[in-house]
């Protein structure tokens, strides 16, 4: 016997960077910093974030091994998290190089009390042994690291948290099946994972899906949700359609007060008009998790967490592919009296495993997983030498006595770098000047990894303009950034020598200014331009 058939009793960067403003002047210095560990992922990496925490996988409260699981990550309250953004939060597998981010999405955010729920799709769900990953926060990007399309897999055709504040409900999914509003209900209602929407009935508020193939004529179905029923003297009814024959009734989701029970009711004129029912026997005392599965030529069965499940008496051979509206909190000209939160469709039968640990899950919010400690990312140490004293001109760039001198001036530069770590998957340095007048026709640059074949990252001179650009090292594959690309990037080691040559096209009347340093944790030099 599954789990799912017993009634259940036990509720169980920092990221600092080098900055050079490429300075024209002739000096030896040793530079210091520290490059956070990074892997190369989709979207962000480690490094971008200053702390991290693990979350740990309760294996107990999975069944069996689950793959692209949608994990809950509910937490009351985390002073570690209080004054940051949601943009500031993002998940991984590891911590170190080649850690993956796994696609989440924020339901609610609470920056005055760190108050998180959060959906990751975690990869592989261990039922043997804990399965562990991390949260990171303190992104130095500030850009969204939320991709909520990503965590549900192709079978969900619609997730709606009910969290919306007017307006209806939208579908987290691809599908974007969004509802819009019938009658307006009560929004952000207390719900069983955050927020949920409060229909009542005598007011005969609804919502509605927009009319969409591939929501009915299914070969299998789940549908599932947490629902509070506020009243017993009429049915409730919590999914529908738009009419009531067989051929146009597919399914629909209820609370019958006549029989105190909780039912899915599919219905077909395919073969013969048949309708077939799973019921399962519950209180109305509060948030009740609903789950019904069918699938082509099987029997229906009912789940009600907590208390047990139930099959239909016979099959049901196809689901009919109507023509008509879908509705939450209606069905035809009944509805619904009561909270609805967390409502989804997939279309293939879930597991058992799938529904236990999807119950488990949001009924035990602090056992399912637990939540670290507080831990830096510290990242690696990167150590870089940088000499600046070769010019194929005879003066000196940054020197005032050159004011008003025009030409063409090559400065090189070679980058030692060591890092006493083995983590590090790529290096990024950042690379600015400051050329008030000097347009991006007039600077570019070269790169070479032995000093003497000339033009790697992409073979030409490549321009920087006024911005500057950043070199990527062991990158497979460069993209824009800052003005400078490339195609063939350098491998690096625990010890790795560049070389850079600049090409400064000084146009008549511009002068060079001097320059100055500034220290700090990351020095910088000024070498600018004036008319």
């Amino acid at each position: 016997m599954s789990p799912i058939q017993k009634i259940r009793k036990n509720k169980s960067k920092l990221m600092t960077f080098l900055v050079f403003f490429l300075m024209f002047f002739s000096v030896f210095m040793t530079i210091s910093f520290i490059e956070p560990n990074m892997g190369v992922v989709s979207g962000a990496t480690t490094g971008e974030f200053s702390y991290y925490k693990s979350i740990t996988i309760d294996h107990t409260q999975v069944p069996s091994d689950l793959t692209n699981f949608p994990v809950l990550v509910s937490i009351s309250s985390d002073s570690d998290l209080v004054g940051y953004s949601s943009e500031d939060i993002a998940f991984f597998d590891g911590t170190g190089a080649g850690a993956t981010q796994l696609n989440h999405e924020i339901e609610l955010f609470n920056s005055g009390t760190g108050q998180l729920i959060a959906w990751v799709n975690v990869t592989s769900v261990n039922s043997s042994s804990d399965t562990v990953f991390y949260m990171f926060y303190g992104d130095s990007d500030g850009s969204s690291e939320e991709n909520p399309s990503g965590v549900w897999d192709s079978h969900y055709l619609a997730v709606w948290h009910m969290n919306d504040a007017s307006g209806g409900a939208t579908d987290s999914t691809s599908y974007n099946h969004d509802a819009t509003e019938g009658t307006s209900p009560t929004y952000q209602a207390s719900g069983k994972i955050g927020y949920g929407i409060d229909f009542e009935m005598d007011n005969s508020e609804y919502l509605v899906v927009s009319n969409s193939t591939n929501l009915d004529g299914l070969s299998a179905i789940t549908i599932e949700c947490w629902v509070d029923i506020e009243t017993t003297t009429a049915r409730s009814f919590i999914f529908g359609h738009d009419n009531w024959d067989y051929n146009n009734d597919p399914y629909y989701l209820r609370y019958d007060h006549n029989d105190g029970a909780y039912d899915l009711i599919m219905a077909t004129d395919i073969g013969g008009d048949n309708s077939q029912e799973a019921s399962v026997v519950s209180d109305t005392n509060g948030f009740k998790y609903l789950c019904g599965r069918w699938q082509q030529d099987g029997y229906l069965n009912m789940f009600v967490g907590g208390v047990g499940d139930s099959d239909s008496n016979g099959n049901l051979t196809a689901m009919t592919n109507p023509d008509n509206s879908k509705y939450i909190g209606r069905r035809v000209t009944s509805y619904c009296d009561g909270i609805i939160d967390e409502l989804r469709i997939s279309d293939i039968r879930r597991s058992d495993a799938w529904i236990d640990a999807t119950y488990n899950n949001a009924v035990n919010q602090t056992t399912f997983i637990s939540v670290g400690t507080n831990t830096t990312n510290v990242g690696t140490t990167v150590s870089l030498v940088l000499h600046d004293d070769k010019f194929t001109h005879s003066g000196q760039l940054g020197n005032t006595s050159l004011s008003n001198e025009t030409g063409t001036y090559y400065e090189w530069a070679e980058f030692n770098i060591s890092y006493d770590g083995t983590n590090v998957e790529y290096i990024r340095i950042n690379i600015t000047d400051i050329h008030a007048n000097i347009t991006s026709s007039n600077c570019s640059y070269q790169f070479s990894s032995d000093n003497t074949t000339w033009g790697g990252l992409g073979g030409n001179w490549k321009s920087g303009g006024d911005g500057g650009f950043t070199i990527i090292l062991n990158q497979t594959t460069w993209t824009t950034a800052n003005g400078c690309y490339g195609s063939n990037p350098f491998p690096i080691s625990s010890n790795t020598s560049i070389w850079m040559v600049e090409k400064v096209t000084i146009p008549t009347g511009i002068g060079i200014e001097t320059y100055s340093t500034t220290t700090g944790t990351s020095r910088t030099w000024d070498a600018g331009y004036y008319t």
